[in-house]
This record gives C-alpha cells, structure tokens and sequence, in this order.
C-alpha cells in the first residue's frame, strides 16, 4: 500500500463485510505491507487512514475475496461530503442509520458506505475523489431518500435529501454457497450485502425499479429485476434461475 510514491507504514485499517456492522481492524508494517484474513469469501469494504500529517484516507470499498490474493491500496487526496435529510415540510433533520455513495461518471463505483445503529442528523461521507456521485440514504425507520448528480471536489455545500417511504426486500438465500448481493436502481449501487447458506435477510432501500445482482461460488454474476413501489415490499429465493 503506498501514498503516491512513498509506502504508508503503519496505517490504520478498517474492514468488513458489506452486510456486516461490525468492523475488524488490521495495520501496516513499516513497508505498507499488510495481511488480511483468513476471511470467507465475499465483497468487503477496505479503508486505510495513514499514520502521518499531510495524507489523506484511501478505500477499496469493493473489495472481493475468492482466495488469496494481492491487493494494492493507493491513498489519494480525498473530500467528505457532508449528507442529510428531512421528512415533511417542517424543514426538521431527520437521524440517518444507512448511506450508500456511487460514483457515476463513468463505470459506477461503490465509493462509500454508512452503516450505524445510532442515527446521525449530518453524516460526513468519503472522503471522495472529485466527480459526479449518487447518494442514497434512509433511517431505521424505513425512509430513504436519493440525490442524482452530486458533484464533489467544486466547493459545493450540504447534500440534502428529502425522505420518502421505502421498499422492503427480504432475501432468503436457498443456494449451497455464499452469495455476494448487490441492488441497484439504474447506475446507483443502493444495498450491498453478502448471504450465508441458508440465510434470510430483511433491509429496507429505495423504491422504484431495482436490480439484483447476485454472485455464487462459481462467480457467475446473475441478475434479477424487480419493481417495488414505495411503501411495498417484495421476497426473493435466491440464487434463482
């Protein structure tokens, strides 16, 4: 792992499973090298905070593992992007529990991840390379909000979402191996997550036309579209025909 040219020893790094809240924590040795795992196979989210003045976090928040595999982590200049919404018309900021960042100018990106048990009025996102984003964020309760188009490093202001109910998706994973899940509304990555054997899971994200895909043990990418309306749910067997 490196800072431009130079390695970034002892870095602090935080990694976890997309559909994991708690996270592990790992370091660099004064190399920059570092070792992960062992870790069951999945899609992870990798950030690194270097351990000097002057540097800024890097991510890999698409991390997969399938086996061993080198993996070389670039920290670049970064901006947090300050996120939050509002229910109704009395203008009032309401706690957000979930957020999920893509970058969209160009092949869409997973750029950043929130996930907390504890609601925050102001969510502070990245931090972000300069470029166009979509930004989709929800409470505990089960509303979400989406802003298209947001663009990050031109000394923009607050991205603020207006909330409205969302979809409900339970997702039962009937397979033999772990599945790598991934919902997307258009170009937005708007859940990430990965299902044991035999596991169901429930989450809340946008309404509206949805995308799954979904990666086995073989690493065939299959896909799944399905239409929720607000307030609507669905479920879904998974891997599926």
């Amino acid at each position: 792992m490196s800072t431009s040219q130079a390695a970034a020893g002892h870095a602090a790094l935080t990694y976890r499973g997309l559909g994991d809240a708690t996270p592990l924590y790992a370091q660099t040795d004064q190399h920059g090298a570092f070792a992960l795992g062992p870790l069951p196979p999945g899609a992870y989210e990798l950030r690194a905070q270097p351990d000097r003045r002057g540097a800024h976090a890097g991510s890999a928040p698409e991390l997969v593992v399938a086996g061993e595999a080198p993996i070389d982590l670039h920290l670049r200049s970064g901006v947090a992007l300050p996120v939050s919404a509002v229910q109704g018309e009395d203008g009032r900021l309401v706690p957000l529990t979930t957020a999920f960042v893509t970058r969209t100018d160009g092949e869409p990106i997973l750029a950043a991840v929130h996930r907390s048990s504890y609601g925050a009025t102001r969510l502070e996102l990245g931090p972000l390379e300069p470029g166009t984003y979509t930004v989709v964020a929800g409470t505990a309760s089960g509303r979400f909000g989406i802003a298209q188009g947001v663009i990050v490093g031109a000394g923009e202001g607050e991205t603020l979402l207006t909330l409205g109910p969302g979809a409900r998706l339970v997702l039962d994973n009937r397979g033999d191996d772990p599945l790598a899940v991934r919902v997307r509304r258009g170009s937005a990555i708007v859940e990430a997550l990965t299902l044991d054997p035999g596991q169901q899971s429930t989450l809340w994200t946008v309404p509206g036309d949805l995308t799954l895909e979904v990666e086995g043990g073989a690493r065939e990418v299959r896909e799944r579209r399905i239409r929720v309306q607000p307030g609507g749910s669905a479920t879904l067997t998974l891997p599926g025909n």
